[in-house]
């Protein structure tokens, strides 16, 4: 009898239609960044469409003469104008209507002119810098190539001179002892005394172009001796006429 007595409307699940008993399910899917990058391409391509349909609906009405029907078209014709030509008493005004130039950018008047400016003017001094540090390469490379070409050649000269240096000792040495001239060569004489005054020389003083020129005129004068063709000659006629030349590059 209690279990009569209830109320029978403390369990209202009993008057709710099945289908919709159930718990509730979550409408649609979470707004998520995708579908935000989504809203913002799709706005963006719609805002491009439009600024293309009005660019050609300007393009086609700045194409378009002016209408005699215009009232400031009228009024130019109040006042002389004729069709076709330009303005101003004599002529001498403009003929084609000021051009339009439309600004899309949300900066001041005159900021995109100092932009354009500031970019050519970075980019020149860009192009300035960089032709600079080319240039500053290019010297230093030349410098170096100089510098390595300078040590060569001293080196080169340093050691003509102790092998000459060596050369006239031995043939003095042989003209001391009167052995008759010969034409020899070079290799008959001693190697080994020829590196010790190569070890000489580079222990002394620098040697110039001046001084192996001293040596060089020193040999072919008094032993008829011609460094570079390696030949101490009969006499000196016979170097003049054998002999191909007084410098390195003759032979």
């Amino acid at each position: 009898m209690a279990e009569e007595d209830d109320d029978y409307m403390s369990d209202l699940t009993r008057f709710i239609p099945s289908e919709f008993s159930a718990a509730p399910q979550s409408i649609g899917k979470p707004f998520t960044d995708r579908d935000k990058q989504n809203g913002k391409g799709k706005k963006k391509v719609k805002l491009e469409q439009q600024r293309k349909a009005e660019e050609e609906q300007r393009k086609e009405g700045l194409g378009a003469a002016i209408p005699s029907s215009n009232i400031g078209f009228k009024m130019l014709q109040q006042m002389g104008y004729t069709p076709g030509a330009a303005l101003g008493k004599h002529g001498q005004g403009v003929l084609e209507p000021v051009s339009v130039d439309l600004k899309r950018s949300r900066t001041g008047l005159g900021r995109d002119v100092a932009i354009k400016e500031e970019q050519i003017l970075k980019a020149r001094r860009a192009e300035f810098e960089s032709v600079k540090q080319r240039q500053a390469e290019k010297e230093l490379r030349a410098d170096f190539q100089q510098r390595r070409k300078s040590s060569w050649q001293s080196r080169k000269i340093a050691s003509d001179y102790a092998k000459a240096s060596a050369t006239l000792t031995d043939l003095e040495e042989r003209l001391t002892s009167s052995s008759s001239p010969k034409a020899e060569s070079l290799s008959t004489f001693d190697k080994a005394e020829t590196e010790t005054a190569e070890e000489k020389v580079e222990e002394e003083e620098e040697i110039t172009l001046e001084m192996l020129q001293e040596i060089f005129e020193k040999l072919r004068t008094k032993f008829n001796y011609c460094f570079f063709c390696g030949v101490q000659y009969p006499s000196a006629e016979t170097l003049v006429a054998e002999c191909p030349g007084l410098d390195e590059e003759d032979h």
